[in-house]
C-alpha cells in the first residue's frame, strides 16, 4: 500500500535539469546527483541554444559537458543535450513534453522567484506550461548540501506532493526532514495528511529517521512560525508546494511571497 500511494512517493526515474552559465543550476545537478546516487535517477543536464540569436555552440557545449564531466568525477551518469529552439523558455517546454522525464528540476534566483504573477521571467513561463512535475530551486546560498529539509504542514499553503518530494530528499541527502506542523492554523482542515499519519512507522522505514514534528504554540500566522523554524537551522532547504485548478493555472498564495520575504534560505517550490 505505501509503494503504490501518491502521499509519500514522487516518482524520479529520469529528471532533466536546465544548465546555464554561473551556479545556481549546478547546485541543482547536485542535488540530482544526490538523486541519482540514492535512487537510481537518471540525469539529463540540458542546454537550449536560442535560434534567434547568432550565438557560437562553444558556451553551449561548455556547460553541458561540464556537468557531464563533474557528473563522472562524482561516479554519477549524465546524459548532455543540446536543442535549438526559437527561446529557452519553449524549447524546455517543448523537451519536457516530448521526452518521458519525471520531472524538471530548476534553479532560480529566489528574488525573482516569487514575483510579478508567479516566478517571474521564464520561470513563470515554464512552470505554467511544462506537462509534468516541476521542482523549481530559489537560491539564495551556496552552500550544498543543505544541513536539514524544512517542510511546513499545512493543507492551505502546501500540498502532499511536496511532502513526498521532501522525503526523496530527505533519503538522498541523508539529513533531517523537520516537520512545521501548522495544521491547527489551517481554517478548514480536510485531514489531507492523513495517510502520512496512519503510516508513519513504514515510511521511517523506508526513507529512514529523523523525522520530528515541531508545533510553534507562540506563533501567529504562517509567516511567523516558518521563520521561526527556519532561522533555528544552520543551512536548511525549505519546501512549498502549489497545485494547479482545474483548467491548469497556477496561483501563488499570499502567504507564500511573505514567507520568501520573511526567510533568508534557499526555498524550492515543488509543482505537481
Amino acid at each position: 500500500m505505501l509503494e503504490g500511494s501518491r502521499a509519500v512517493n514522487f516518482k524520479l526515474d529520469k529528471i532533466v535539469i536546465p544548465m546555464a552559465k554561473g551556479q545556481r543550476s549546478r547546485k541543482a545537478l547536485r542535488l540530482g546527483f544526490d538523486f541519482s546516487r540514492a535512487l537510481n535517477t537518471e540525469i539529463t543536464a540540458l542546454t537550449v541554444k536560442d535560434s534567434s540569436r547568432e550565438l557560437t555552440w562553444s558556451d553551449k557545449v561548455h556547460v553541458v559537458t561540464s556537468a557531464y564531466k563533474l557528473g563522472k568525477e562524482m561516479n554519477v551518469k549524465v546524459i548532455p543535450k543540446i536543442i535549438t529552439n526559437r527561446s529557452v523558455r519553449s524549447g524546455i517546454v517543448n523537451e519536457t513534453a516530448n521526452r518521458n522525464y519525471d520531472l524538471l528540476l530548476m534553479a532560480s534566483d529566489s528574488h525573482s522567484f516569487f514575483a510579478r504573477s508567479l516566478f517571474g521571467g521564464n520561470v513563470d513561463y515554464i512552470i505554467r506550461h511544462v506537462s509534468i512535475p516541476v521542482a523549481a530551486l530559489g537560491i539564495r546560498t551556496g552552500n550544498y548540501p543543505y544541513t536539514s529539509i524544512v517542510y511546513p504542514m499545512s493543507e492551505m499553503i502546501n500540498t502532499r506532493s511536496s511532502l513526498a518530494f521532501s522525503l526523496a530528499i530527505k533519503k538522498s541527502i541523508e539529513k533531517p526532514l523537520r516537520i512545521l506542523d501548522l495544521r491547527y492554523l489551517d481554517s478548514k482542515p480536510q485531514d489531507r495528511f492523513r495517510f502520512f499519519r496512519d503510516h508513519f512507522d513504514q515510511i521511517i522505514q523506508k526513507y529512514g529517521g529523523d523525522v520530528s514534528f515541531i508545533r510553534d504554540s507562540a506563533g501567529k500566522n504562517y509567516i511567523e512560525v516558518i521563520r521561526n523554524g527556519t532561522s533555528g537551522e544552520k543551512n536548511p532547504l525549505l519546501v512549498l508546494g502549489v497545485r494547479p485548478d482545474q483548467n491548469g493555472r497556477v496561483k501563488l498564495p499570499a502567504e507564500l511571497r511573505e514567507i520568501n520575504r520573511s526567510v533568508n534560505c534557499d526555498i524550492l517550490l515543488v509543482k505537481k
